[in-house]
């Protein structure tokens, strides 16, 4: 089914690295530009690209939202949606 969506599976910074860089040259967005909106620095962005750096998930988040993409998280055998699925499950025995 192609709802128009392009979705990209991220397991690694590598991942993202590649992904973000594909976005942000799609979109015609420098990385200062990116840099000033985010409010990151520019070698901070940079690094991330160039070097596939981990950055924090807020960062992350500031950075897709900027370039007009969002984050999905969901797993091949797990109905995250449903409120009884077995992540819900989980307790802590601590």
């Amino acid at each position: 089914m192609d709802n128009g969506r392009h979705l990209t599976c991220v397991k690694t910074p590598e991942d993202f690295k590649k992904m973000l860089n594909k976005l942000r040259r799609a979109q015609k967005v420098t990385i200062e530009d990116l840099a000033q909106y985010s409010g990151l620095h520019r070698n901070g962005v940079a690094k991330i690209e160039r070097e596939g750096s981990d950055p924090l998930l807020s960062n992350v988040l500031k950075i897709i939202e900027l370039l007009g993409g969002a984050v999905y998280i969901g797993h091949p055998n797990v109905d995250l949606s449903q409120p009884e699925s077995p992540a819900g499950k989980i307790k802590n025995d601590t």
